[in-house]
C-alpha cells in the first residue's frame, strides 16, 4: 500500500485514490513506486508536487524508536566520557616542564 498526499498537505487532508479502477499502465507505474522502500517526490514542470509514501515506513512502534534513542545517547556518553578521560590524561599530566 502507498500514502499519497500533495506536498506540504497534513495527514488530517489525505486522500486515498482506488487504483484498482484504473488502466494498466497506470497500475504498472503505482507498483513500481510501491517497489520503493523510501519516499518518492513526484516532479512537474521541475517542481515537487507529489510525494509518495509506503504505508509500511509510516507505522512505527513508538517504544521501539524511544529505547532505540536512549540506547543511542547511553552509548554517546560513555564514549565522549572515554575521550573526556583522554583528554584529562593528555592535557592534566605533569610534565618536565611543567612540574
Amino acid at each position: 500500500m502507498l500514502l499519497w498526499h500533495t506536498c506540504g498537505m497534513s495527514k488530517k487532508h489525505e486522500k486515498h485514490i482506488d487504483v484498482d479502477r484504473e488502466k494498466d499502465d497506470v497500475k504498472q507505474f503505482v507498483r513500481s513506486l510501491a517497489a520503493t522502500p523510501s519516499e518518492v517526490i513526484l516532479d512537474f514542470d521541475g517542481q515537487p508536487q507529489v510525494s509518495v509514501t509506503p504505508v509500511s515506513l509510516t507505522s512505527v512502534d513508538d517504544d521501539k524508536v524511544k529505547a532505540d534513542i536512549l540506547k543511542r545517547r547511553d552509548q554517546s556518553r560513555r564514549l565522549n566520557k572515554d575521550w573526556e578521560n583522554v583528554d584529562r590524561e593528555v592535557w592534566d599530566r605533569e610534565t618536565p616542564d611543567h612540574a
